[in-house]
């Protein structure tokens, strides 16, 4: 029982690291080309249209939480982007960050990368 519960508290101990170190990392540049595997995808990218950035948001299910700060899925989501907590923040100057809206993102296959191309309207 003890051991169970040790490690427990060893993988509580983990995912809160990981947590923090996901969001200690910096915003990357939204790359030209979709990535293969990316660890801890987070992305920022500019933009000179906000309206038409706002538009797409709406189309891709985000809604707006706060000035700026726009949120889709659940915290309870799993491996599927879709479903999962996203958020995107756009500020005045004209710059857009996407990344998790919950705890963290491991990893993905592009979904992040898709996601982020498309509402920058590439």
């Amino acid at each position: 029982m003890s051991s169970s519960i040790t490690s427990l508290i060893y993988l509580i101990g983990l995912l809160a690291g990981l947590s923090v170190l996901y969001h200690l990392l910096p915003f990357r540049n939204l790359p030209a080309q979709k990535p293969r595997i990316a660890f801890f995808p987070k992305y920022k990218w500019t933009h000179d249209k906000p309206a038409e950035v706002r538009r797409r948001l709406a189309d891709h299910g985000f809604k707006e939480a706060v000035s700026g700060v726009f949120l889709r899925g659940s915290y309870l989501g799993d491996f599927s982007l879709r479903i999962a907590k996203m958020r995107v923040t756009l500020n005045e100057e004209g710059h857009a960050r996407i990344g998790s809206g919950g705890v963290f993102i491991a990893f993905d296959t592009g979904d992040t990368w898709q996601l982020a191309t498309e509402l920058k309207g590439r």
